[in-house]
């Protein structure tokens, strides 16, 4: 029996049913050649070692926040889970998921300086799981861990991933001093484009107070 934490978190994720990879100590990278085809048993695990999860078995994807403001938001549009992990400087950035169809992995950038803003995360990849460490030396550790991860409709999933994307773009650029004028534009195009009342408000509300407007009626 494993008598370290990487080893007993490989023997716990292997009991639900998890695909585990050996990763590089302190990296993202598969130690291991094959580790698609063969789940690593916990045995296999050295002390030093990280621990990764293929996605895709058994439905298993992620939503992950790569800048604040994804981060900031996910929690307005995501649909819940019992799952949440992260790290200290991006704590609750990585949401998970069972989906009832295949996720394709998809990486959403910023179109104007080509940053990250959000990743969903499915078939074909694999994720650094806790207590693995970070690149950066931040221990990965769960912030929600109370059941099983989200079961969603993938079709579903993709259209609050989208939303929260677009939420996030704007938030990033919501400019002060014409935030009246931008909540009017932004809630007007949104009916115009088949948003309910609610729904544009509820969208228009989230993307001003991430952006730190509190009160987006109002203007300067």
């Amino acid at each position: 029996m494993s008598v370290h934490p990487i080893g007993d978190a490989a023997r716990r994720y292997a009991q639900q049913g998890r695909h585990n990879v050996v990763l590089k100590p302190l990296e993202k990278a598969p130690k291991l050649k094959g580790w698609r085809e063969n789940p690593a048993p916990p045995e296999a695990f050295q002390p030093e070692d990280n621990i990764g999860n293929a996605l895709g078995v058994n439905g298993l994807c992620e939503v992950e926040g790569d800048c604040a403001e994804a981060i900031a938001l996910m929690p307005l549009f995501l649909p819940p889970t019992n799952q949440i992990h992260g790290r200290k400087s991006r704590p609750r950035s990585h949401w998970w998921y069972v989906s009832d169809g295949p996720i394709e992995t998809v990486r959403y950038r910023d179109p104007l300086d080509n940053s990250v803003l959000l990743e969903l995360r499915g078939d074909g990849v694999q994720t650094m799981m806790p207590p693995s460490r970070h690149p950066e030396g931040e221990e990965i550790v769960w912030y929600v861990n109370t059941g099983e991860p989200g079961n969603v409709d993938h079709r579903v999933l993709g259209h609050y991933v989208r939303r929260t994307v677009g939420a996030s773009l704007l938030t990033r650029y919501w400019a002060n001093g014409v935030r009246h004028d931008l909540a009017l534009s932004l809630g007007g195009a949104l009916l115009r484009n088949g948003w309910s009342v609610d729904s544009a408000a509820g969208f228009v509300s989230a993307v001003a107070t991430t952006a730190g407007d509190s009160d987006p009626e109002k203007s300067e």
